[in-house]
C-alpha cells in the first residue's frame, strides 16, 4: 500500500531536517560518505585502475585510494569527481524505486551497494557503519512494503540533500595545497576547483530536482 500524503510529507520533512540540522547531519552523513566512497571505487575500476583502501572515519569523512596505472590524468580527475557525484545519483534511484512502487527491490539494491562497500572497507569503524546500514536495509526488506517505501523515501531525501550539502561544504573549505576531490580533479584536468565544485553542485541539484518530481508525481 502506498504512503498517504501526510505520511509522505512527514518522512521527507524529517529526513530533510536530519540533513539540515548540524548535530543530526553528523549522523546521517555516514551513508552519504559511504556512497561517496563507492563512487570513487566504481569509477576507478571502470577506468581500469585498482583501489588501494577504503576508509570511513568516525568524524564522517572518508578516504579511498586508487591507482589509475597508465590510464592518464583525465581518468584520475574523473575518478576524483565521481565520489561527490554518486550520492545524489543513488538518491534519485531510490526516488525512482519509490515512485515505481518497487521499494522492496530498491532496498535490495541498496543492500547490494552496502555489501560492496563492506568488502573493500579497511577499518573497523567503516565496518561498523556498513553493519548499521545493512541492518537498516534488513529492516526495510523484512518489515514489508510500507517500511521499504519509508526507507526509499528517506534514503532519497538524505542522499540527494546530503549530496548537495557535502558539495557545498567542500566548496567553502577549500584551502591552498589541499587534497579535496575538486582539487585533485583540478590538478588532473587543468580547471580550477571552484569550477568543478560548481559543476558538482549543479549535478546534485539537478538530480535532487528530478527525484522531487518523481516523488511528487505519486501524490
Amino acid at each position: 500500500m502506498a504512503l498517504d500524503t501526510p505520511a509522505l510529507c512527514g518522512v521527507v520533512g524529517v529526513s530533510a531536517a536530519l540533513v539540515l540540522v548540524r548535530p543530526t547531519w553528523r549522523v546521517v552523513r555516514y551513508p552519504v560518505t559511504a556512497v561517496h566512497e563507492l563512487g570513487h571505487l566504481v569509477m576507478a575500476l571502470l577506468c581500469g585502475g585498482r583501489t588501494g583502501r577504503v576508509r570511513i572515519r568516525a568524524d564522517t569523512s572518508g578516504l579511498t585510494t586508487w591507482r589509475t596505472g597508465r590510464q592518464g590524468r583525465g581518468r584520475a580527475g574523473i575518478t576524483a569527481l565521481s565520489g561527490p557525484a554518486m550520492p545524489p545519483l543513488v538518491g534519485a534511484g531510490c526516488a525512482a524505486a519509490f515512485a515505481a512502487d518497487r521499494a522492496v527491490l530498491g532496498v535490495v539494491g541498496l543492500a547490494v551497494l552496502i555489501g560492496i562497500i563492506a568488502l573493500v572497507v579497511r577499518n573497523v569503524w567503516g565496518l561498523v557503519v556498513c553493519a548499521a546500514l545493512g541492518a537498516v536495509c534488513w529492516w526495510g526488506w523484512h518489515d514489508g512494503n510500507a517500511s521499504a517505501q519509508v526507507l526509499m523515501l528517506a534514503s532519497a531525501t538524505v542522499l540527494c540533500l546530503g549530496g548537495v550539502r557535502a558539495v557545498t561544504e567542500e566548496m567553502t573549505a577549500l584551502a591552498p595545497g589541499g587534497r579535496r576531490d575538486t582539487q585533485v580533479a583540478a590538478a588532473a584536468l587543468w580547471l580550477p576547483p571552484a569550477l568543478w565544485g560548481t559543476a558538482l553542485l549543479a549535478w546534485a541539484l539537478a538530480w535532487t530536482g528530478w527525484a522531487t518530481w518523481q516523488v511528487a508525481a505519486t501524490l
